[in-house]
């Protein structure tokens, strides 16, 4: 089990620095050279080349959020919901024929790079541990603070009380049931475990 969490986290890391890096690829590029961007701009986006130098600087910040830990899952969320959203833009890249300098023309290219796209999503989506992990080993690591959360431990019963096989712990005093008539053993009002019907 700890194999596989270890296989896992190691997964997610290589596959947050591929991201980092694709992500600050294309950002610097739209950036610098936005130009080479507009042909293949759906017509319904506004201010084509404004939007161009904008996407950049996110794909470059959330590049670097990947690689920090405080905003990984947000830059992961936000950079799968950024990769639909290129979609349009893929699609009239591949079918209106749009000639793009330093880019083939070719199905070669516009088939791979339309099927990158659930992968990309799929990638910024899952590069992130789970957020219940990370509470769960938290929660694990805090002691118990009442008698009801120690005898949840293991080798104790659930009535607050040791198990007859565990051995008692130095300063562990279980609660003492009190006594009914006519019953023959002790009954606690307080656990239900306890009780009995009459």
């Amino acid at each position: 089990m700890a194999g596989a969490f270890a296989a896992g986290a190691r997964m997610r890391a290589l596959m947050r620095w591929m991201l980092a890096i694709f992500y600050a690829g294309a950002g610097l590029l739209h950036i610098f050279a936005p130009d080479g961007f507009l042909p293949i701009i759906p017509d319904f986006v506004p201010f084509p080349r404004a939007v161009v130098i904008v996407t950049g600087f996110c794909e470059v910040a959330g590049a670097v959020a990947l690689i920090g830990v405080r905003l990984r899952r947000l830059a992961g969320l936000m950079l799968a919901l950024y990769a639909i959203c290129v979609v349009p833009a893929n699609i009239k890249h591949a079918f209106a024929g749009v000639h793009v300098p330093g880019l083939p023309d070719s199905w070669w290219y516009h088939g791979p790079r339309l099927a990158l796209q659930p992968v990309l999503v799929w990638c910024g989506r899952s590069s992130h541990p789970a957020a219940s992990a990370g509470r769960f080993r938290r929660r694990a690591s805090r002691p118990p603070t009442t008698i009801r959360a120690a005898a949840r431990r293991p080798g104790n019963s659930r009535c607050g009380g040791p198990a007859p096989w565990a051995a008692p712990r130095p300063g562990f005093a279980p609660p003492v049931a009190p006594r009914i008539p006519g019953v023959p053993f002790p009954v606690s009002t307080e656990h239900k475990c306890d009780m009995v019907q009459l």
